[in-house]
């Protein structure tokens, strides 16, 4: 037994000087790869330079190195496909992040000095789905939208982001900023997307779709939490129960009074402590598993409003996609060049300001 302990510690002490060595990658011992090519597992984030390595690799003792091969390149037509794994492997054990390329609908909307301002998913390669509000103000030539992006800071990432502009705004005629009421927005990109393995659509849910009790992904570079001083650099994704409305509305009554009303095109997601939307995700999609095909996923919800964030109890508000299902339907008809958004397999046809009593999940 002596003998084994005495063969782990020489271990233990080789792989500690490489690893110190590996601080400046001496490239005799040492080599860049990908994290998946790599049996050390350690997390590789935005702000962390890989001891000389571009931030998406990791500088890998030779003896640790493994042959095993990278996700595939092959690009899937089918909306919805999350890719759990990642592309890159860059991330382990990170709580509430999402791995590189793992949720590919997603887009970041910039502004016209490449600044962060909210969210959106894409649900057709030249359309975008988000909200009115944290586009009321701003024209066409002040956003456009990033695709496939994972983390602002990082610019080395096996799939690089694809920034377009927008030829067109379409914002729901019925939005009410004290309510949060019809809070949505179709962005048209001057372009269509091509689509790779981390630019993807997401699926659209039919009109009829309930989602109460369900859980589901909501995912955003907002704030991670209510009093952070800045947004994220590193895509969040956190798993979120779906309220039913009339308990939502009796837990916003004890914050807004006995009179609030909870507006029949929203749903509400949270009320676990910690895990919720927050300020600077406004636009960003609400997700739930296809009850088809639970390994991939349809829209339910955009980020529209909340309490604070992260509170116990106090839900988030989301638009509801399914019960403006039509009405975004009837606009892409006009308004598309391209070809329309998908079902999951359906059989359909197709922190910001203050308002009256609530906080809008925008920048």
């Amino acid at each position: 037994m002596a003998g084994f302990s005495g063969i782990v510690r020489v271990l233990y002490l080789l792989l500690s000087f490489y690893l110190v060595q590996g601080q400046f990658c001496d490239r005799s011992q040492n080599q860049c790869v990908p994290q998946a090519l790599c049996k050390i597992s350690r997390p590789i984030l935005g702000s962390v330079q890989s001891e000389g390595c571009p931030p998406t690799e990791i500088c890998c003792p030779q003896f640790l190195m493994t042959e095993s091969k990278l996700p595939s390149n092959d690009v899937s037509l089918t909306c919805g496909q999350v890719n759990k794994d990642g592309l890159a492997n860059t991330i382990t054990n990170q709580k509430n992040l999402a791995k590189q390329g793992e949720l590919p609908w997603m887009v970041a909307l910039v502004d016209e000095n490449n600044q962060y301002f909210g969210g959106g998913s894409l649900i057709s390669p030249d359309v975008v789905l988000s909200g009115a509000y944290i586009t009321e103000n701003k024209t066409l030539d002040q956003i456009f939208v990033r695709a496939g992006e994972w983390s602002f800071k990082i610019t080395t990432e096996r799939y690089p982001h694809v920034q377009v502009g927008i030829r067109r705004i379409v914002r729901h005629p019925d939005f009410l900023r004290n309510t949060g009421a019809n809070n949505v927005a179709l962005l048209f990109l001057e372009r269509p997307l091509e689509l790779a393995p981390h630019i993807q659509t997401i699926c659209m849910p039919p009109a009829s779709r309930n989602f109460e009790l369900s859980r589901c992904i909501v995912s955003g570079w907002g704030k991670e939490y209510a009093r952070a001083r800045r947004y994220m650099n590193v895509l969040k994704k956190i798993d979120v129960p779906v309220v039913r409305n009339p308990e939502c509305q009796a837990r916003m009554k004890l914050a807004h009074g006995d009179k609030f009303v909870l507006d029949e095109s929203l749903i509400c997601a949270g009320g676990e402590l910690g895990k919720d939307s927050c300020f600077g995700d406004g636009g960003s999609p609400l997700v739930c598993p296809l009850k088809e095909d639970p390994e991939r996923y349809e829209q339910a919800g955009i980020v529209n409003w909340g309490v604070g964030c992260g509170q116990k109890d106090t839900p988030g508000v989301y638009t509801s996609v399914a019960k403006l299902r039509g009405w975004i339907d009837q606009e892409i008809a006009r308004n598309q060049m391209g070809n329309p958004p998908t079902d999951g397999g359906y059989n359909a046809k197709s922190p910001g300001s203050r308002s009256c009593f609530n906080y809008y999940k925008a920048s």
